[in-house]
């Protein structure tokens, strides 16, 4: 009887060659839904296993299994990666082409700005993707990033994402305030509605938010990694603190929300605008409401669970 190890290495290269090859495929930059049945597929497989070599043969192939599985979520990730790097590229040459057209006056800084938030959203998940990398490298398992997840080869991987996340943060809040001051210029010369100047202070707000969120989320993985908080109410605690703030982002859009639809009504009154975007303002205005109903409805059951 063939003995199953001896089918690893061909079976083991030719998928991960099938992977690198239709992921690049279908889709270069995100995960395909091909991952979505990598696990029926393989009961398919060892189901093959059994049928050709006989029940017991089938632990030998979980055991190639699991020793492929790590290849496979590394080529993954490394695809994952690698489009991101040409996606990074594109944009900051697109980056700068903008730049050097605003300086000529040809386009505006808030379309700059708009490039420019994309160019950090891809650095921030360049970073990530590295240390997923190194994760999956290590482990053969999926990313762990709830904060009870354990340290990798004695790295802190969930504290070194929550670092990453906080600096852009902080970067992003920089940007938005100048943003703002820019925008105030605007309204205040009359060429720009005062409604931007509220949306971009309610912007403001919330990135607030998720920094304050970020510090509690890091000083929670201290305190576990520090063996201060068990990891089921370290994690429920990540959970609550990621309801309160939703809603606590839902209510800085709320209140802007409430200022654009009295002004709607007001310049409907007056024949400015048409019944149809009095009734989009109000619809807004009710979805962050039950947004809010609902996080606050999730803040209290886990406060229960917290308690039991």
């Amino acid at each position: 009887m063939t003995d199953p190890r001896s089918l690893e290495p061909d079976f083991v290269d030719a998928l991960e060659r099938e992977l690198r090859s239709e992921m690049r495929r279908r889709d270069r930059f995100h995960p395909t839904p091909r991952a979505q049945t990598a696990s029926a597929a393989w009961t398919v497989a060892l189901l093959a296993v059994a049928l050709l070599l006989g029940a017991g043969s089938v632990v030998a192939a979980q055991e190639v299994h699991a020793r492929g599985r790590r290849r496979l979520e590394v080529a993954r990730i490394e695809v994952i990666l690698q489009g991101t790097e040409s996606r990074r590229a594109l944009v900051a040459r697109d980056l700068a082409e903008m730049e050097n057209r605003r300086d000529a006056g040809l386009v505006s800084e808030a379309e700059v700005g708009a490039l420019r938030e994309r160019a950090a959203a891809l650095a921030v998940a360049l970073e990530h993707q590295r240390l997923d990398l190194f994760e999956v490298s290590r482990t053969g398992e999926p990313v762990r990033s709830e904060l009870s997840a354990p340290l990798v080869e004695g790295r802190d991987l969930v504290r070194e994402r929550l670092q990453i996340d906080l600096a852009e943060a902080r970067a992003r809040h920089e940007r938005l305030v100048a943003a703002r001051d820019r925008t105030r210029t605007l309204v205040d010369a009359g060429v720009a509605p005062t409604s931007d100047l509220d949306a971009a202070e309610t912007s403001i707000r919330v990135i607030g938010f998720e920094e304050s969120e970020i510090e509690q989320r890091l000083a929670w993985r201290a305190d576990y990694v520090a063996g201060k908080i068990p990891p089921m109410k370290v994690d429920l605690l990540g959970m609550k603190r990621s309801a309160a703030l939703r809603r606590e982002a839902s209510e800085a859009h709320l209140a802007t929300a409430h200022a654009i639809l009295e002004r709607a009504r007001s310049l409907f009154a007056g024949g400015f605008v048409s019944r149809e975007e009095v009734s989009a303002a109000e619809a807004a205005v009710a979805v962050l409401d039950t947004d809010i109903r609902l996080q606050q409805a999730e803040e209290r059951i886990l406060d229960t669970r917290l308690r039991e």
